[in-house]
């Protein structure tokens, strides 16, 4: 998760006998702000909020600020902050924002919008800009707003005109994010809202607005990887003619892809054709196991496997020429603590699998679950969270790229047409098993990188910054 320990606050100032945004709040604890509740507008302004990243109040709550107030949170933003208003105003109301800024806007209501449309404003996360997504149900917009304002997020009513529901004003060194969307009050995981076409209209705002605070260079495209696991196997002859079709299919249909393959280092005696190809075309590789391919809790001498897979992988390295990722994936996604120390020891950056139903804390808020891009288990070693292709829909894929987490496929043989003999005997597949993914990345611009380089990039301060650079 990005940003966890930042030094940047949260203030939220709650109606009178109301709750703060609980998206705010949410979003700020995803982006690691810290979350700070002002019962009332007057213990804001006795306090220095030109420090604050980010505070969060209600339409209703500032329309109730004397102008003294208003002027004090004018100040805060000016100085940098982000000021996110938000919530439900009656149709036809008047909103004045001054002196907040030099603007104001008439409320009105589209009754049943089909669509919505999140425009190309930098604020908004890259893959989400230009995105039109269905919706179905009334929307509150803005009439008649001041040119200054920058619309975010459009609704199209039945004559096809677009009406602002989400803009953003900049006064000074900072913004002010305005949301005529009634608050959200849920629980659901902030990753499963945003993968809903629905729920991510009622939740984008909060998002950028945390994202703003927190200095989060949504700009910046995030990586996306295709690995194949149990490739290449032991006396796979036959195939090349095959494999050679697979990989130019996956480069024409999206340019730039890197496919890493999962080596069981037992997995000895391959055709050097076969090897040759996958080298030929930049593909990746990474350990598969220590060594074979089974059950690591039920190996009763990892370091003894280890040692057997260490020689056994050395014997792949020096046949085939090939070089190895200090990466692993373990054969059904079952890893034994001493076998991941071992790996630690040998300088493994970390392993791949499937985000566990059991991860984090007991005490992480279930808003927050699956919001990682990597966990960490028990001997300290790290693993990035990868997907099944079929997994991966396109709202889902949004919803990833736009938390700033890595997009990682993965796929066997037998789902790509590369089982053994499989140029003699049908058996199942498609090379159009990685297309949704594949689409998705080629229309987002999304960088192929390898499953190392995206773990130096997540894990390495230095190179994270040398790549933005």
């Amino acid at each position: 998760m990005e940003h966890r320990g930042a030094s940047k606050s949260c203030r939220l100032i709650a109606e009178p006998g109301a709750l703060a945004s609980s998206s705010a709040a949410q979003f700020a604890h995803l982006r690691g702000l810290e979350v700070r509740n002002c019962s009332s507008s007057e213990s804001l302004a006795s306090s220095s909020t030109t420090d604050d990243s980010l505070i969060a109040v209600s339409f209703a709550n500032v329309a109730q600020m004397p102008a003294r107030e208003r002027a004090q949170l004018r100040s805060a933003v000016e100085g940098g902050a982000t000021l996110y208003l938000r919530g439900a105003i009656g149709e036809g109301v008047r909103v004045q924002l001054a002196p907040l800024v030099d603007a104001s806007f008439s409320v009105g209501c589209v009754p049943t919008a089909t669509t919505y449309r999140l425009t190309l404003h930098p604020l908004i996360p890259a893959v989400l800009r230009g995105e039109i997504s269905p919706f179905g149900d009334a929307l509150n917009c803005a009439f008649g707003l001041a040119a200054e304002a920058e619309p975010i997020l459009l609704v199209r009513d039945g004559s096809g005109t677009e009406f602002p529901v989400i803009f953003a004003c900049r006064v000074g060194r900072g913004a002010i994010i305005c949301d005529l969307q009634p608050d959200v009050n849920s629980d659901i995981p902030l990753i499963w809202r945003l993968a809903d076409p629905v729920q991510r209209c009622a939740n984008i705002s909060a998002l950028i607005a945390a994202d703003r605070a927190c200095g989060r260079d949504v700009s910046r495209a995030v990586p996306f990887n295709l690995t194949i696991d149990d490739v290449p196997l032991a006396y796979d002859y036959f195939n090349e003619a095959r494999l050679e079709e697979f990989l130019d299919y996956i480069e024409r249909r999206c340019a730039g892809t890197h496919l890493d393959c999962a080596w069981i280092p037992s997995s000895q005696r391959m055709s050097r054709r076969y090897v040759d190809i996958l080298k030929s075309h930049g593909v990746g590789f990474l350990w598969h196991g220590i060594h074979r391919h089974v059950d690591h809790q039920k190996i009763a001498n990892p370091t003894a496997e280890m040692e057997t897979g260490k020689r056994a992988m050395a014997g792949n390295i020096e046949r085939y020429g090939v070089r190895l990722q200090p990466m692993i994936i373990f054969p059904y996604e079952r890893a034994h603590l001493s076998a991941e120390r071992l790996l630690l020891d040998e300088g493994f950056i970390a392993g791949a699998e499937q985000p566990r139903h059991d991860e984090g804390s007991t005490d992480t808020p279930r808003y927050l679950q699956y919001c990682d891009a990597w966990c960490a288990h028990e001997s300290g070693l790290r693993f990035l969270h990868r997907y099944e292709a079929p997994f991966l829909t396109r709202d889902r894929m949004l919803a990833i790229a736009a938390m700033g987490m890595p997009i990682l496929a993965f796929a066997h043989p037998k789902d790509v047409r590369l089982r053994r003999l499989s140029r003699f005997l049908e058996r199942g597949g498609t090379y159009a098993h990685f297309d949704e993914v594949l689409d998705f990345a080629a229309a987002k611009n999304l960088p192929g990188r390898s499953l190392a380089e995206i773990a130096r990039q997540m894990f390495d301060p230095k190179t994270h910054s040398a790549n933005a650079a």
